[in-house]
């Protein structure tokens, strides 16, 4: 865990594309969480086996949501609004990296299913 948090800071700088230190200092406060109040738990159910086993079940589950959750879904949201900015983009004729460029929609441009048809210069 130490080490972990050395890597952590030594990253800090690198692009926010490729940064995942913030994420991993995330799962590894959700892992500290678990511990600090699963194991004096685990210590206080020690004769029951059955909340014994829930409880290692439930850490198990705790620890392994926090570092797939943790890890993926900030990567899947970014993917998703990269999607929809590029969608948005597309359907107003433009590029979100470019200024906006002469888009000519006109009656003459409405194609047999009745969608419209963008052109001009792009």
């Amino acid at each position: 865990l130490v080490l972990a948090n050395v890597q952590a800071f030594r990253a800090r700088k690198i692009s926010m594309d490729f940064s995942e230190s913030f994420w991993i200092g995330m799962i590894m406060v959700c892992i500290l969480q678990a511990l600090v109040l699963g194991i004096p738990i685990l210590i206080i159910v020690d004769n029951n086996i059955v909340a014994e086993f829930f409880l290692w079940s439930g850490l198990i589950f705790v620890v392994s949501m926090a570092v797939l959750g943790l890890l993926f879904l900030p990567k899947m949201l970014a993917v998703r609004h990269r999607q929809a900015r590029s969608a948005s983009a597309i359907t107003d004729g433009t590029n979100s990296s470019e200024p906006p460029q002469s888009v000519a929609i006109s009656s003459d441009n409405i194609m047999e299913d009745g969608n419209r048809c963008i052109t001009g210069t792009f």
